[in-house]
């Protein structure tokens, strides 16, 4: 009863007109047409963007919800304790004197039909997941003398007075990092998404949806 109160709750906040329902189950999780709506309408806010309302976007965001599912399994497995909770409240803390999209936070919750604490959880995902990403793809990368100097051509190899290469170096050899990092984390994703139970239910079709599933091994 308890969870149905709190669904019920969530449609009204973001003004659904749809009975909530799983659209997707990634292992044992569920991802609900609520989160999907929620994760729509938070990330345009936190992007200072308009609501993208169509189909392509939902998509897109429940794509998104699978990786989160994903990667939150890693970080459960792994134990992986952060140690950014002091931080991570003063920056949730803040929000409420922020602004978006040139609103203030309280105006903004009502111009994308969210409720702060759905805001605060997403800023509080978004950190965490940063958190792990950084420790477990970024720890012990080093960025090679050969990458650093191909970032330099490639960005630099066309201006007329570019600055010197050791003047962006050390910028230069962070991008690098982050870049190894990315691409770790991308291809980490993809071994998940082939090993793990992904079924995916249409979003916005009715009637009786066929589940696509991935492949299992």
């Amino acid at each position: 009863m308890r969870r149905i109160l709190l669904i019920a709750a969530l449609g009204a906040a973001l003004g659904a007109e749809i009975l909530d329902r799983t659209v997707a189950i990634v292992g044992d999780d569920s991802i609900l047409a609520s989160e999907v709506e929620a994760q729509v309408r938070l990330e345009a806010m936190f992007s200072d963007q308009p609501i993208d309302a169509s189909e392509q976007a939902r998509e897109a965001a429940l794509e998104r919800l699978i990786d989160q599912r994903l990667i939150q399994s890693q970080i459960d497995l792994s134990g992986f304790q952060a140690e950014e909770d002091e931080e991570l409240d003063r920056q949730i803390q803040e929000l409420a004197a922020q602004t978006f999209a040139g609103m203030p936070f309280a105006e903004a919750l009502k111009h994308y039909g969210v409720r702060a604490e759905q805001a605060q959880d997403f800023l509080r995902r978004q950190l965490r997941f940063a958190d792990y990403v950084s420790f477990r793809f970024r720890s012990g990368l080093e960025a090679s003398p050969e990458a650093v100097r191909d970032a330099y051509r490639r960005r630099f190899g066309n201006r007329e007075n570019p600055p010197s290469f050791e003047a962006v170096e050390d910028e230069l050899a962070e991008i690098v990092r982050i870049r190894a990092a990315e691409s770790a984390l991308e291809n980490r994703i993809r071994a998940l998404r082939v090993s793990t139970r992904i079924v995916r239910l249409p979003l916005l079709q009715s009637g009786a949806p066929q589940p696509e599933e991935a492949p299992t091994p």
